[in-house]
C-alpha cells in the first residue's frame, strides 16, 4: 500500500520499497546493469552512500564539482568526463533543492546515459510542477530518521520503467522472481 501510495503521489508507475536508501542506490545502479570496469557520474558533494553505492557494483565513481555559488553537481563539467566506460550519471538534489535537470537531461541524451537521481532529500520538491523522482529514469529515496518522510528506515526506487521495477524487486528478494497474483 505504501508503494502505492508513494506512486500515486509521485504521479510514476512504479515504487518498490528497499530496506535502505543506501539499497535503493545499489539496487538501482545492478537494475542499469553498472557493473566492474564501468564510470559513473556522480556530484563530488554528497552524502557517502551515493559514491559508495557504485563502488558496491565494482563500477568507479567519476566526480564532479559543485556548481559555483551552489551545492549541487555543476552541469558544465559532467559533459568532458563522460567516457566510452559512463554507464550513467547520478544527480544528487543536495538538501531537497533540485539540480539544473534540463541541461542534465540535454546532456545525457546526447550520450545516451540514464540520469539516475539520488532524491534520499528530495521527497516534496519540484521542478515546473514535476517532482524530484521523476526527473530522470529512475531515482532513490530514503526514509531514515532526518528525511522528510520518515519509516525509522528503509528507501525505495521510483521508475516508469516496469524492466527496472521488476529487476528491483528480483533483486530485493535474493534473485527470487516476485509473483503476487
Amino acid at each position: 500500500e505504501f508503494e502505492q501510495r508513494l506512486a500515486d503521489y509521485l504521479n510514476i508507475a512504479d515504487v518498490v520499497c528497499v530496506s535502505s536508501g543506501t539499497a535503493a542506490l545499489h539496487l538501482g545502479l545492478l537494475s542499469l546493469g553498472v557493473g566492474r570496469g564501468d564510470e559513473v557520474i556522480v556530484p563530488a558533494f554528497s552524502y557517502p552512500a551515493s559514491a559508495n553505492a557504485i563502488e558496491l557494483t565494482g563500477a568507479r565513481p567519476i566526480f564532479i564539482d559543485c556548481e559555483p555559488g551552489g551545492f549541487n553537481v555543476n552541469y558544465k563539467s559532467i559533459e568532458n568526463k563522460i567516457t566510452t566506460r559512463t554507464k550513467a550519471i547520478m544527480v544528487v538534489h543536495n538538501f531537497g533543492w533540485p539540480v539544473v535537470i534540463d541541461k542534465i537531461k540535454a546532456i545525457a541524451a546526447k550520450h545516451h546515459l540514464p540520469i539516475f537521481e539520488d532524491a534520499a532529500c528530495a521527497l516534496g520538491s519540484m521542478v515546473d510542477d514535476i517532482p524530484c523522482g521523476r526527473l530522470g529514469e529512475l531515482a532513490a529515496f530514503s526514509f531514515h530518521p532526518r528525511k522528510i518522510l520518515t519509516t525509522r528506515e528503509g528507501g525505495a526506487v521510483a521508475t516508469n520503467d516496469s524492466a527496472i521495477a521488476a529487476k528491483i524487486r528480483q533483486l530485493r528478494n535474493h534473485g527470487q522472481i516476485y509473483n503476487p497474483g
